[in-house]
Parts: C-alpha cells; structure tokens; sequence
C-alpha cells in the first residue's frame, strides 16, 4: 500500500500543484524516507530553477530518474487531506523520537528529562502548525477555481441542508463559513426556532453540542422530543396528549436507541457550571471532547467574559445573541439569533 508521502508526491507530478502543497506548508522535512525527501527536493529544485521556474517534473521525466516510480495517489484525497497526513505521520515519528530522548534523560535527571519534553513539545506544536493560513489574490482565485469545478461536478460542500426548500435553494444548504444570525424581540420564539433546527439535526443523523443558561437541559430537550414526536408541547408537559400523541413520543427513543443516536446530543447547563467558568475557551473545550456536526449556544451574551474584566452583569440595552454552530475540524457555521433591547419586553404580550 502506498504511503502518504508517496501519494502526495505522486498527486504533484501528476498535477503540477507543487505551488499548492508548497503553500500549505510542506517542506522536505515532512518527508520522513530518503526517497520521498530526495524526490520532493528535485521537484522544488527544478520548480525554482531560472530556466525552468513554474514547470514541475511530469511522469515520463521522473520514471527516468527513479523507474520504480509509479503514480498512486488516492482520487478520493484532497491535496490538502494528503498534506495533513503526510504531517500527522511526520509528528508522530517525532513525538516517538521525543519521548525516547524524556525516559533516557529521566534516568540521569528527572528536572532535564521536564526540560527536555517541554522544548521537544513547543517545537512539535510548531510543526503542527506549520500549515500556512495566510491567504494570497494568487491562491485565492486557484482555491475558487478549484472548488466552482468541483461544484460544477456535483460536489456539494454544504455541512447540511436547511429545514426549508427556499433557504436551500438560495444557499445551497448551511455552509462551512456561514454566519447566520436569526433577529427577534424578546419573547418571539427564537429559543423554539433553535430547538425546532436541534431536532432537525437529530433527524438528519448529525451530532449536535447545545449551550443553555435560561433554560435548563430538561426544558431543552423536552423541546426537542417534541418537535421530534410532532406533538404539542403543552400537552407534553401537562400530561394532555392523546394516545396517538404518546405512542409518537415514546416511539422516539425506540428511534434513538436504533440509530445509534444516544449519544448524538449533549447539553451544557451554563447554571451548573462555577461561576464565571463557562466561557469561550471553556466551550471550545467541550467541542474538542464531544466533536458535534452543530453547537447551539441559547444566550451568547450569557456567557462569562474570560478575562473578567467587568464584574457587572451584562447590560440589558445590549443586544442579546442565540447562536448555533456547525462544527467541523475545517469550520463551523454559527446562527445566530438576536434580541432587541429589553427595554421593549413589556410592550409584548406574554
């Protein structure tokens, strides 16, 4: 089976988007073999070469140089996909190497072997972040020709189509780098439109991460499984639903059980947690443990400042936010519901 390295050099020649890979941040030293390291060498070398500048090795002029070479590149892998894991391997190798360097020098010296993985670890964060983000007019428009292509093919980028056959058609679904925000008064059911999109996650499959404050994990997910359920919430709570109604209820956890979907759905209770400790990176932190497709946060402006720099509860003239997210490794899409000042609430009929 061919490595990644090999596959990312063969995808290179076959290609010729040295610049691309060059760009996310490979260099020789991610190439880990003496093979792959002397190939990629020669490509970057003839690359920059006066006489040759831009041009990269084809097929035919590599196998003259190294004739056991043969194009292997997985058609499913992005060139992006195949630089991670062409840099997941080169860091794995190296944290190996590190920990051998720690228990040696923890035979002598426990405080230098500390020393030791403390540097060692700085420069392997380094590597794994050695992936250049910034982003050129040049790379630009090589990414959106990349991608038109790729939709004009059928590729659908979308992280999950919306509830509604209009929003789909306008938006081709809910988008990596989509910020949605959702407007409305205090008291217009913009906690019910959230839960209603929760519920229509479920449905789709998709793991959801949701924040609440004003609300209590129960009061949530009551919500869910009666949107789920399609029946009335009142006669959820109230005990008011009609045999139909309840066999539709309880029909839904034989549902969950048999998609697998148990654990699909977590709640954070911004009420249970220390005071002051559910903040951005607190919930960036639950995100990495339960790695959601989606994170609903009901009231942003709820949640503690990280460096408490007011001890003052927030104003109410602010506006106040609702925001969920789509979570993925590459991106996640927030929507955002707002509300007006509070100052208008007793205007409004309960």
């Amino acid at each position: 089976m061919a490595s990644h390295e090999l596959q990312l050099l063969s995808r290179v020649i076959r290609t010729g988007n040295l610049q691309k890979i060059i760009d996310w941040g490979i260099t020789e030293h991610d190439f880990l073999t003496n093979e792959g390291r002397t190939i990629f060498q020669n490509l970057v070398g003839y690359y920059s070469m006066p006489e040759s500048a831009g041009s990269v090795i084809g097929e035919n002029a590599i196998r003259q140089r190294y004739p056991s070479f043969i194009l292997c590149d997985d058609q499913g892998m992005t060139d992006d996909a195949l630089c991670l894991e062409v840099r997941k391997h080169r860091l794995a190798i190296e944290l190996d190497n590190l920990l051998d360097r720690t228990r040696s020098a923890n035979v002598v010296d426990p405080i230098n072997a500390l020393n030791v993985i403390n540097s060692g670890s700085l420069d392997l964060i380094n590597i794994g972040l050695g992936k250049n983000t910034d982003l050129s007019l040049g790379m630009a428009i090589s990414k959106l020709k990349e991608k038109y292509l790729q939709i004009v093919a059928g590729a659908n980028f979308a992280k999950g189509p919306w509830p509604w056959e209009i929003l789909n058609r306008e938006t081709g679904g809910i988008q990596p780098d989509d910020y949605i925000v959702i407007y409305g008064r205090p008291k217009s059911f913009k906690s019910w439109l959230l839960t209603f999109l929760i519920a229509f996650v479920v449905e789709q499959m998709k793991r959801a991460l949701i924040y609440t404050k004003e609300m209590t994990p129960d009061n949530i997910f009551n919500r869910i499984y009666a949107c789920l359920a399609r029946v009335s919430y009142k006669g959820l709570r109230m005990g008011l639903l009609s045999r139909d109604e309840q066999d539709a209820l309880f029909a839904i956890e034989r549902f969950v059980e048999r998609a697998g979907l148990r654990d699909n759905v977590y709640c954070l209770s911004g009420k249970d947690v220390p005071q002051g400790g559910d903040t951005v990176p607190w919930l960036r932190s639950k995100i990495e443990k339960y790695q959601p497709d989606y994170v609903f946060v009901d009231g942003l402006y709820l949640m503690s400042d990280v460096h408490k720099a007011r001890g003052r509860r927030p104003s109410t003239k602010r506006p106040t936010w609702t925001r969920s997210r789509s979570a993925t490794p590459s991106g996640r899409t927030p929507r955002q519901p707002s509300e007006s000042s509070r100052k208008e609430e007793h205007r409004l009929p309960c």
